[in-house]
């Protein structure tokens, strides 16, 4: 989900804010119901444990686990202007 952090290269921002372009994909990318969703259909829908279901289960779980991350550590989505949310 970090990797949206390049969408924003070369923009000039503050410290501590992301580029405003790359703010709508960061948040999108750090919502829980992407990851939770696009893992339970490989996991329902795709039972058998083959190599790719089980890598895009494990990747789905590793995603969901870089966002719980992100909030604990105080790292939630962010405002329009690129700054921290608060809330």
């Amino acid at each position: 989900p970090d990797l949206t952090f390049l969408i924003g290269a070369g923009q000039p921002t503050p410290k501590g804010s992301l580029p405003t372009r790359a703010v709508p994909w960061y948040n999108l990318m750090h919502r829980m119901w992407i990851p939770l969703t696009l893992t339970a259909m490989i996991g329902i829908g795709l039972a058998p444990l083959a190599f790719m279901p089980l890598a895009g289960f494990v990747g789905g779980l590793s995603w969901m686990a870089h966002i719980v991350l992100d909030r604990a550590a105080g790292y939630g989505l962010r405002n329009p202007d690129g700054s921290r949310d608060r809330t």
